[in-house]
C-alpha cells in the first residue's frame, strides 16, 4: 500500500481551537496524538492553561489532515474533556509564547 503524499498546495500546519475542562495542556495533547496515532511532539501549543479551569487554547498540528482530526472525536480512546473546532491551515507552525 503506497502512501499518499501532502497535497503541494496545502500548508503544512492545521490549527485548531481546543476547549478542555479539568485538564492540563499537555495531557489533552498527548491524548489527541494517541488518537490520531501521532507522536506528541508533531503538535505545539503557546504555552499552559490551568488544569483547574475550562480553558481555550490554539494547537497546531504538522500535516495532519483537518478530515483526520475531525474523524477521531469519535474514537473510542477520546477524552470526554476535550473539544475542538475552528480547523484551519496555515504555512506557519505555532510558536511557544505567540498569541493572536
Amino acid at each position: 500500500i503506497r502512501r499518499e503524499g501532502w497535497p503541494k498546495d496545502r500548508p503544512d500546519y492545521l490549527y485548531f481551537r481546543l476547549y478542555k475542562e479539568n485538564c492540563d495542556t499537555g495531557e489533552a495533547v498527548s491524548s489527541i496524538a494517541r488518537c490520531v496515532g501521532r507522536s506528541v511532539k508533531q503538535f505545539t501549543f503557546a504555552g499552559t492553561k490551568d488544569k483547574r479551569a475550562a480553558t481555550v487554547q490554539q494547537i497546531c498540528a504538522h500535516r495532519l489532515p483537518a478530515d483526520q482530526l475531525r474523524r477521531t472525536v469519535l474514537h473510542r480512546l477520546w477524552d470526554k474533556r476535550l473539544r475542538i473546532c475552528a480547523l484551519e491551515y496555515r504555512k506557519d507552525r505555532l510558536r511557544l509564547g505567540q498569541l493572536r
